[in-house]
């Protein structure tokens, strides 16, 4: 594979995941998600992992 043909697929993974993120966002927004409900939620989950005994 060539360079340029790696930046092309690099450069359109890069595009398609942006167009994906913000068509998430919009979603989640449309749904009634806001910042501080998003950072409640992640809260929550990172003290309900932090419980989790850890797997060796």
């Amino acid at each position: 594979m060539s360079i340029e043909d790696y930046q092309r697929i690099t450069r359109l993974n890069i595009q398609e995941f942006q167009q994906f993120r913000e068509s998430i966002g919009r979603k989640a927004q449309e749904c009634g998600l806001t910042e501080d409900k998003l950072n409640e939620l992640l809260s929550n989950a990172i003290k309900t992992l932090s419980k989790e005994p850890i797997e060796e």
